[in-house]
């Protein structure tokens, strides 16, 4: 599966909101907690989660920004260079973002820009720790689908997730 056909799929399990801007926001916050848990991550399995939810909410600015996922290797030596700098431009992403959305400056090019070195940074985080990322992609989707969002997207499922059952989904 690429980020296509997995974003295609994410769909399913997205909030259908016509704001925009609060999608925009809730896609960059997402990217960097999401980013926070994965440096915390020390298993195999807990890496590939947290690699899918990055995906996830990557996959939600997609949806209102298309950009080119993966359209260039990133020439990162370790995967700990590659969550930083990873972090560092999602933090940029924000700044992008804010301004965008609040000085309606027209800038999409340079959002789209961030969240492709993004995307670039979890191909070199995945080369560095040999993770498939097509596997990343299922995993997240099973996950979603199979587990946390069985009828699509609602308030309720989101908020009373059944961890437990999320974990064995997960392999964990």
């Amino acid at each position: 599966m690429d980020f296509c056909e997995y974003a295609v799929k994410s769909e399913y399990t997205i909030k259908k909101s016509d704001d925009r801007q609060a999608s925009l926001y809730h896609a960059v916050c997402g990217i960097i907690t999401e980013v926070k848990e994965l440096e915390e991550a020390f298993t195999l399995e807990h890496r590939v989660e947290e690699l899918g939810d990055i995906c996830w909410y990557l996959a939600l600015l997609y949806k209102h920004i298309p950009f080119a996922f993966g359209s260039g290797c990133s020439n990162v030596v370790t995967h700990n260079k590659c969550l930083k700098d990873m972090k560092n431009t999602a933090i940029e992403l924000i700044d992008k973002i804010k301004a965008h959305n609040q000085y309606e400056r027209d800038n999409i090019s340079e959002i789209e820009h961030k969240a492709s070195k993004i995307s670039n940074y979890i191909f070199g985080y995945c080369f560095n720790t040999n993770i498939d990322l097509n596997h990343v992609f299922k995993v997240n989707i099973d996950k979603l689908h199979k587990v946390r969002y069985k009828k699509g997207f609602n308030s309720d499922d989101a908020n009373n997730r059944d961890i437990e059952a999320e974990n064995k989904e997960l392999g964990k």
